[in-house]
């Protein structure tokens, strides 16, 4: 940013200016906190900057950021709408997909994952005009897909594809950036799909994400804590959390503090720690993204669960549930885990017929995302790997064998 303000400061004509304000802002959208110095001149690209070209993209993806980081949602909302219609210039294609691309994920992040569904469509369309031209594009698409599928799909599968489809770029241009971006959402996507020894081994080996990849840093040590968390590896799972929540808090980054909070709770209710927990998830909850809130939720719910006050976690289910259903997904793929407490809640209210039908639900859409796995091991480890989902069965069979007996 300091070369590009010599420059600035110097007068340069037009269409130098537009290149240098592109600079800084390309460089303020790799690391957020620099957002502000750069957000006079991204809206000055966003409004003058020709359409669909490298200076504009550079400024609206900066601007994008700027307005969501600034709570400009109305702002935010109607420019990312105007992108449906951008025709990239020839030189700024794979500028505009990361355009499409940082559009799609902001949407899902304020619970519009329909609306970011479509985007996704339109970037789509784009990039299949590439070919193989553009291996950075390419990378960038299988990094959103290898994000987005489980929540916004239901398709942890596909997720895993794309993130498997990024070792081919890896091989043939290399780059730690896109290393870390692989084993990511390789890690992520294999935990969702229960193979969590691999999981696990993909997470362990790329400690530099929690640094390098900018707004999806987080995902590395929140997804390796619940997963140490799923195997009773309760104290390893707590360490992680913690220092995810104390990252988010020293950086100024109420997101990620929120995060951490989130998986800490989670972790502290499995240790029985009801009281901390419950501190957690408030404060997670008043920082939870809208994407998000419905999975902080479902541990909310499990909480009250455990301490006893079954209306309360009732009510928390309801309104997870319910969120899911308005947002179109669940972050981080909690979705089984907020069915499972809601269908629980239920139960323990002694609403059986409604719990019952509750878990019947559960079980068909779990069956439903297995079906589209093709490989039979990863659909076993899917359904008896992934402790929800193998509750979610197994209360199932045994809510639902008690309503065959009293029925005969």
């Amino acid at each position: 940013m300091a070369r590009a303000d010599l420059g600035l400061g110097c007068a340069p004509p037009p269409e130098l200016r537009l290149s240098l304000l592109g600079m800084r802002c390309l460089a303020a959208t790799s690391g957020l906190h620099l957002i502000g110095m750069a957000m006079a001149g991204a809206e000055e690209l966003a409004h003058t900057a020709p359409r669909g070209s490298v200076a504009w993209s550079q400024g609206m993806n900066a601007f994008l950021y700027g307005t969501l980081l600034g709570g400009r949602i109305e702002e935010l909302l109607t420019a990312i709408a105007g992108l449906h219609a951008v025709e990239p210039a020839s030189d700024a294609v794979g500028r505009v997909v990361m355009t499409l691309l940082n559009g799609m994920c902001i949407l899902d992040t304020l619970g519009k994952v329909v609306d970011g569904t479509a985007l996704e469509d339109r970037c789509f369309a784009v990039i299949e005009t590439t070919g193989d031209r553009e291996p950075i594009t390419r990378f960038w698409w299988n990094v959103v897909i290898g994000l987005r599928a489980a929540y916004a799909h239901d398709d942890p599968w596909r997720g895993l594809r794309h993130s498997e489809a990024i070792q081919a770029i890896y091989d043939a241009i290399g780059g730690d950036l896109i290393f870390l971006n692989l084993q990511l959402f390789r890690g992520l996507n294999l935990w969702f799909l229960g193979a969590s020894v691999a999981a696990e081994q993909a997470l362990e080996g790329i400690v530099a994400a929690d640094e390098a990849l900018g707004v999806v840093s987080y995902l590395r040590r929140f997804g390796l804590a619940w997963l140490r968390a799923d195997r009773g590896a309760l104290d390893d799972a707590h360490l992680l959390a913690s220092q995810l929540t104390e990252h988010g808090r020293a950086a100024h980054n109420a997101l990620e503090e929120g995060r951490g909070r989130w998986v800490l709770g989670e972790v502290m209710r499995r240790r029985g720690e009801l009281d901390g927990a419950e501190r957690e998830l408030t404060a997670a909850l008043a920082m939870a993204v809208p994407l998000e809130r419905p999975g902080v939720l479902g541990t909310l719910s499990a909480l009250r669960l455990a301490q006893g006050r079954a209306d309360d976690a009732l009510a928390a289910g309801e309104q997870a549930l319910s969120a899911c259903a308005a947002i179109g997904g669940c972050g981080m793929f909690r979705g089984a885990f907020v069915r499972l407490a809601h269908a629980e809640a239920l139960h323990a209210t002694g609403a059986h017929d409604a719990a019952r039908q509750a878990i019947a639900d559960a079980r068909t859409r779990l069956l439903a995302i297995a079906e589209r796995i093709p490989d039979p091991d990863h659909r076993t480890r899917f359904l008896d790997g992934v402790p929800e989902n193998a509750r979610t069965l197994a209360l199932a069979q045994t809510w639902l064998a008690d309503t065959a007996g009293a029925r005969s």
